[in-house]
């Protein structure tokens, strides 16, 4: 498992980074997971459209 702080990469099932001390936070779904050049912004509108597929609903953020 990669860094998200610091890119080393760690064993599996660790929960913090070896080296700089991060806690390391696993995906349980692979469509969740997210490039590392990804904005918040440009995240909170995938997930968004993710969730509208799902449900069919439409969604809005305050």
């Amino acid at each position: 498992m990669k860094c998200t702080k610091c890119g080393v990469e760690n064993e599996n099932g660790m929960r913090f980074c070896k080296k700089c001390g991060e806690k390391l936070v696993k995906e349980s779904r692979s469509e969740f997971a997210s490039d590392n050049n990804e904005t918040y912004s440009e995240r909170e509108k995938r997930l968004l459209d993710l969730l509208k597929v799902r449900f069919g609903a439409p969604l809005t953020v305050d």
